[in-house]
């Protein structure tokens, strides 16, 4: 998976009585940016409904630097928890 993806999709399944989300959270490098902060992050979140985020080409997904998301993930983490306390898109 280093620096080799291209498209993303997250995918919940609807839990009755659980308010969480999935979130996918995507760093530059492989050690999930603890060593460099100023390196960018893309947060991928899907609600509990069902439903899925899906980015089908991370070439149109603006990173730091004028460049794309495109080949630039290293190291990911996925979260189950409320969305709302996530920001969106690259940070």
């Amino acid at each position: 998976m280093n620096d080799k993806t291209s498209s993303l999709r997250v995918h919940t399944v609807h839990n009755h009585g659980v308010n969480k989300d999935a979130i996918l959270i995507c760093f530059e490098n492989s050690n999930f940016n603890e060593s460099n902060t100023s390196k960018a992050v893309l947060y991928c979140k899907a609600p509990n409904n069902g439903t899925e985020y899906t980015i089908p080409s991370l070439k149109k997904i603006p990173a730091h630097g004028g460049d794309s998301w495109n080949d630039r993930i290293s190291s990911i983490k996925l979260i189950i928890a409320d969305a709302d306390d996530y920001p969106d898109g690259t940070v």
